[in-house]
């Protein structure tokens, strides 16, 4: 049933001069293969669209390629999943044109709303950490972090969540088949083998195009249940991610930057429209009401928490102490873990975080 529902999908795709709005409607009206490749010109005519138009669905119907095109997905190992698929994400199944299909590779995209985390491909060093060290502490919570595989932030946020053994999710603006950008070829793969997803609505060879990338935004904040823009430039892809997500009724947080940085400007028209402060990972969960994973921790793995929560509180009851002074003075934990476990402790009530970012006994 799915491949008949799916030959359908691809059939209209394929009719040019048909977009995603026609071909939605068209798509809700008739997705049965059997129903819609025995249709006439006059039957399309009376789903409203042009005789021309008609004359090109009916042809295209008529070619059975369609069944190729799967034919060689399946060949592929690439996943499908269909709008109407009990398990398809709900909150992606709610925006303005939902994918009626996505192709994936590795993991089925999961039900769980997630956090995307999207900003500028000139990041700077601060916002590159932000992205990282944020897609780290969100994924204690087994918050699935999405965003788009662009260099910069995004990249960022997919490589925190691995670091954290997270879930990811990267939306792309080409096929699955079509990593872009190719730079991040090897970070894809990562995510793969880490048992991420890579997704896209588009047939899987299809080359990526620059105006598949604005639309494909939409899909990056469906997923998710708040979006959190790092860094951007005035004019920006995260710009329209926002835009996608106030829509979709989402959270938008902005993190604030410099007024001098070029990569802040964006950040901050959209905190002066109305987004949200990101001044603490820990305000986010709160706000997202997130809940830490629960896990089947033995004694010995409770005793090194202990054993590390001992020694974090001992050097902060000597004196107020920044993160990278803690990690120092700590030495074996990197500072995405030592990060995370001060998140837990700040959220505890066990340590308080000051304006300046440094750390101290509460």
């Amino acid at each position: 049933m799915q491949d008949a529902q799916l030959a359908v999908w691809i059939t209209l795709l394929a009719v040019p001069g048909i977009g995603l709005v026609i071909a939605n409607r068209l798509y809700a009206l008739v997705n049965d293969w059997s129903a819609a490749s025995s249709l006439s010109v006059d039957d399309w005519m009376r789903f409203q669209v042009t005789r021309a138009m008609a004359e090109d669905i009916a042809k295209t119907f008529s070619n059975n390629s369609a069944w190729e095109q799967i034919k060689l997905v399946r060949e592929q190992g690439i996943g499908v999943m269909m709008i109407h698929d009990h398990d398809y994400p709900p909150l992606l199944r709610h925006i303005h044109l939902p994918p009626v299909a996505l192709f994936y590779l590795g993991e089925r995209p999961r039900v769980n709303p997630g956090v995307a985390v999207v900003g500028t491909r000139k990041a700077t060093s601060y916002g590159i950490k932000v992205a990282k060290d944020l897609a780290a502490y969100l994924s204690q919570y087994d918050v699935p972090i999405v965003s788009g595989l662009a260099l910069g932030i995004d990249a960022a946020a997919h490589k925190g969540a691995l670091i954290a053994n997270g879930y990811t999710i990267a939306v792309l603006g080409s096929g699955v088949s079509r990593i872009y950008p190719s730079a991040n070829q090897r970070l894809a793969s990562e995510i793969l083998s880490a048992g991420g997803t890579i997704i896209s609505e588009y047939l899987p060879h299809t080359q990526p195009h620059r105006a598949y990338f604005p639309v494909r935004n939409r899909i990056i904040s469906g997923l998710a249940k708040a979006l959190v823009v790092v860094e951007a430039g005035k004019r920006s892809g995260a710009h329209i991610t926002a835009a996608y997500a106030v829509q979709q009724n989402r959270d938008v947080y902005a993190v604030p930057g410099s007024i001098y940085s070029t990569v802040s400007q964006g950040t901050n028209e959209l905190l002066m429209d109305g987004a949200i402060p990101l001044y603490s990972f820990a305000y986010l969960a709160e706000n997202l009401g997130l809940l830490p994973i629960q896990n089947a921790s033995t004694a010995d793995d409770r005793e090194v928490e202990d054993e590390w929560e001992q020694r974090i509180c001992a050097e902060l009851a000597l004196g107020v102490k920044s993160l990278m002074e803690l990690h120092t003075l700590l030495g074996m934990l990197n500072v995405t873990e030592l990060g995370i476990r001060l998140g837990e402790l700040e959220l505890e009530g066990k340590v308080r975080r000051s304006a300046d970012g440094r750390y101290t006994l509460a």
